[in-house]
């Protein structure tokens, strides 16, 4: 309005925006002083898309087993995934057998940086311990990540005594393709002070086997055996299972070494197929003869190795040769003879034995003698 004075102000907007959260506008009375309310970049620990490792594992953090009066330091990576630097706030343990060695709390990580978190396990009395470790940072989709924190006490072997130890503590065999096999090494130590006795040696699951090795055996102070471990599975599928090792050593007499593989892929193997499940012969009379001919495929991937055919009633019967080989998508004309000798209806079952993983096939007969 002509003779007015001009006026000036701001405008404050209150907004939900993770890093600005006051957006200022600017003065009214001037162009191109606008400030636009944009999203901005936050920082992130939450978990990436499908395939990339997860910023922070938040998996166990085993620390095995511990003589008392002794520790154990294990880490866990902090990763920054976002596009801002992230803050991690603070930084709890649950349990004071576990404590915080490094960093402290408050950090940053850069963007695309990691940041390693390391904790100790220190036992105080024989047994089991478990916590939490808890990172609170400004991720505003995961602003908590808890790690579970696992161990346990022992105490320490008395002198003179063997103790064994495997290395590595864990055997992981990783993928192979079903019905393939692969091998990992083991290695059983005593480091104690007195020759150290394996009087047995288990494993619960049959895709995994210890190879070679005899018990009972005896490894001598500050000594070590190889062994050898293999992994094999016949369809596809994730296995897990425990060498179980037991000895004289008197703080530990049964070690357990987890054992781990996954079979993945196309499954190996041949597939039998016959062109019926069932012959009918029908009536026929006594003392002539009906044939009816099926076929046998192999559908699989591998040849098909047919080992036997039988007829547990001699009045269906087989040709002479009943063993043969079938490569991947071939086939074989099967010649069933009803021949009764009887009037009165005949049944039986036809068994084929072969290297098809859900052998034996079964091929149902009848007929009647009239």
């Amino acid at each position: 309005m002509p003779g007015s004075a001009a006026r000036q102000g701001y405008l404050t907007i209150t907004a939900d925006q993770p890093v600005i959260p006051l957006v200022l506008f600017g003065r009214a009375d001037r162009v191109g002083d606008i400030a636009a309310i944009l999203p901005q970049p936050v920082p992130t620990v939450s978990a990436p898309p499908p395939g990339v490792t997860p910023p922070v594992s938040t998996a166990p953090l085993d620390f095995g087993v511990v003589t008392v009066g002794q520790s154990r330091d294990l880490g866990v990576v902090v990763r920054n995934t976002g596009t801002v630097t992230l803050t991690i706030r603070s930084l709890t343990i649950s349990n004071p057998r576990f404590s915080l060695v490094s960093p402290a709390a408050p950090f940053t990580v850069a963007v695309g940086a990691t940041q390693q978190v390391t904790v100790r396990f220190a036992p105080t009395a024989a047994g089991p311990e478990s916590g939490t470790l808890t990172l609170a940072s400004d991720d505003p989709a995961l602003p908590a990540v808890a790690v579970p924190l696992t161990g346990s006490g022992s105490h320490a072997p008395p002198a003179g005594a063997p103790r064994i130890e495997a290395s590595p503590a864990a055997v992981g065999f990783g993928a192979i393709a079903p019905a393939g096999q692969t091998t990992q090494p083991l290695t059983i130590r005593n480091t104690g002070a007195a020759p150290l006795t394996i009087t047995a040696v288990a494993i619960a699951a049959p895709e995994f086997q210890l190879i070679g090795v005899v018990v009972p055996l005896t490894i001598q102070p500050q000594s070590s055996a190889s062994w050898t471990l293999r992994f094999s599975a016949a369809a596809v599928g994730s296995y897990s299972s425990a060498l179980v090792v037991t000895s004289n050593d008197p703080a530990n007499p049964t070690l357990r070494v987890p054992l781990s593989g996954t079979a993945a892929g196309v499954e190996q193997a041949p597939r039998i197929r016959l062109s019926e499940s069932t012959i009918d012969f029908g009536g026929v009379k006594v003392g002539d003869t009906s044939d009816r001919t099926i076929t046998i495929s192999n559908t699989g991937n591998t040849p098909l190795v047919v080992e036997s055919i039988r007829s547990d009633n001699g009045r269906f019967t087989l040709p002479a040769s009943t063993s043969f080989t079938l490569p991947v998508g071939t086939l074989f004309d099967l010649r069933v003879v009803f021949r009764p000798s009887s009037a009165g209806p005949q049944t039986g079952v036809i068994l084929i034995q072969s290297n098809d993983p859900t052998s034996p096939t079964r091929l149902t007969v009848s007929g009647a003698g009239q």
